[in-house]
């Protein structure tokens, strides 16, 4: 009787202790690899990014090759600002699909993000020859020149973009950012002024607006100096 007793207070204990994790262990125990991937996909979806990746890795457990789930933790990785960790995700998806180019883009956007803009722009063009009609290769080839102040190349990729779809709000704040950069002022107004009135969301457009009246500023200094140097008039030697 003492010992049957001491049993059962024993497994209330272990009930108590480690019920939670026993249960969960059990109910996500006979889970298939495509099943951890779609509950990651969903707390993805959801921005629980750690969960996210717990789910992945244990997707990745199951089936060492399962390409989508290193993409998706990658992804996961991302935008819980583990670049790093990203990356390394990222590069087994292109080790496993070689001629997806979303692998490349995503990289890409992982090495932009930690500041490798070179890194960034050789996976951009990988992307763009594997998939020439790619907008987002080509935006993230934009973004990855306009890092390195090559303004020329990355207004082209941005009209490429436009020419795919002349509204790509994403595509006309950035061709704008990069010919305010590069002093084609005019030219930047126009592209912002585009994007204002396709642009929903606020915060966004509180920004646009913030350069537009920059380029306003800049404009109206240059044309103070332009009116005081034809006042003041030639210097004379004599």
């Amino acid at each position: 009787m003492k010992k049957s007793y001491l049993l059962i207070v024993s497994l209330l204990l272990c009930s108590n202790l480690c019920g939670p994790v026993r249960c969960e262990s059990a109910r996500s125990a006979g889970l298939s690899a495509s099943q951890y991937l779609s509950a990651g996909k969903s707390r993805l979806e959801n921005k629980k990014y750690s969960q996210a990746i717990l789910a992945f890795s244990a997707a990745i457990r199951k089936s060492p090759d399962l390409a989508e789930a290193y993409f998706y933790r990658g992804k996961s990785y991302d935008l819980a600002g583990n670049h790093r960790s990203a990356i390394k995700d990222f590069t087994k998806y292109t080790a496993l699909r070689p001629k997806d180019s979303r692998g490349y883009i995503a990289r890409g956007d992982a090495h932009n993000f930690s500041l490798d803009h070179k890194a960034a722009l050789q996976d951009y063009s990988s992307a763009v020859k594997l998939n020439p009609s790619s907008i987002g290769a080509h935006i993230g080839r934009g973004l990855a020149y306009a890092a390195l102040q090559n303004y020329a190349e990355a207004i082209k990729d941005y009209q490429w973009a436009l020419q795919s779809n002349p509204n790509n709000i994403e595509a006309l704040t950035n061709i704008g950012i990069a010919c305010m950069l590069s002093t084609r002022r005019m030219e930047a107004m126009t592209y912002f002024e585009r994007a204002l009135r396709l642009e929903p969301d606020v915060d966004r457009r509180a920004k646009i607006e913030r350069w537009t009246e920059k380029l306003l500023k800049e404009a109206g200094a240059l044309e103070k100096v332009g009116n005081q140097h034809k006042r003041v008039g030639p210097r004379t030697l004599w």
